[in-house]
């Protein structure tokens, strides 16, 4: 995605072929695009003012997937952290008691 002030400033063309690319890669399985991408390739009658506002939803919406997805990484490396530390804790736990008994 392009910052939204460069988006703001591309011509009007530039625009609808911005977004057209933009959901042309979105892969969903549950919404087809195929839609939106034929009326912003067959139309020349949206305004200027719609594509901006698409474009902001657009980012929005992505922008906020992209921050769930990191909480969602962030808390696997938590997870994988953890069991990590419970590994070295037990090993040491285990030489420990090995020690002890030589």
């Amino acid at each position: 995605m392009i910052k939204k002030e460069i988006f703001m400033n591309l011509t009007y063309e530039e625009k609808k072929q911005a977004l057209i690319d933009i959901f042309g890669q979105i892969k969903d399985e549950e919404i087809d695009f195929d839609d939106v991408i034929f009326l912003l390739n067959a139309s020349s009658k949206i305004k200027d003012d719609t594509l901006n506002q698409i474009y902001n939803n657009l980012f929005d919406l992505l922008q906020n997937a992209k921050n769930i997805s990191q909480k969602i990484y962030l808390g696997k490396l938590k997870n994988i952290e953890k069991k990590i530390q419970e590994d070295v804790e037990k090993d040491s736990k285990e030489a420990d008691s090995l020690l002890n008994n030589i």
